[in-house]
């Protein structure tokens, strides 16, 4: 079996987020129109989600528009939270 090199974030948050609201990625998979796997694939950084399903998974899970980055975009958090340490 080949190893898919992941070329995006892990998004550790948005699975623990997931947890807290008790869903799963078939439920994830099932709410976006989406296969299962394909979901894995976005939430474990092979593929990525595009804006509609960031913004259909934000409705779902009731995520505010100001805690996007922290879910999707974890990269940019880290960045933004070394940069204020600096200051």
């Amino acid at each position: 079996m080949k190893k898919t090199k992941k070329r995006y974030h892990e998004l550790k948050a948005l699975k623990g987020k997931m947890r807290s609201e008790g869903q799963t990625t078939r439920t994830m998979a099932d709410f976006l129109n989406i296969a299962p796997n394909t979901f894995s694939l976005k939430i474990n950084g092979i593929s990525e989600f595009t804006c509609s399903e960031i913004g259909a998974v934000c409705k779902f899970l009731g995520i505010k528009p100001e805690a996007i980055v922290k879910y999707f975009f974890p990269s940019m958090f880290r960045e933004e939270t070394r940069t204020d340490k600096g200051a």
